[in-house]
């Protein structure tokens, strides 16, 4: 519980310093399971997925978001790994 509130209070103080903030943020949505839409875009395309309660992990010395997802109402989950720089993660 400890680390879930410093993730918390960390995130609100540097959510605004650039790439240090994106790390931050990256971490917290690793420990914190709640419902999230993901949605990566491209010039030509955008795909969105649902995370019902779920942790988002990423590598970003690869690049990837990594979740399981709703996909299309199915019932069940699917593993996706999505691109970091084109990807948008919102809490639901």
């Amino acid at each position: 519980m400890r680390n879930i509130i410093i993730c918390l209070v960390a995130l609100v103080v540097f959510s605004g310093c650039g790439d240090l903030g994106n790390k931050i943020d990256r971490k917290a949505i690793e420990y914190i399971d709640r419902d999230y839409k993901v949605t990566t875009t491209t010039g030509f395309f955008e795909r969105e997925w649902d995370v019902k309660d779920g942790k988002i992990t990423s590598d970003p010395e690869k690049g990837y978001y990594l979740f399981w997802a709703t996909i299309d109402g199915d019932s069940d989950e699917k593993y996706v790994q999505v691109p970091i720089k084109i990807t948008i993660i919102e809490e639901m």
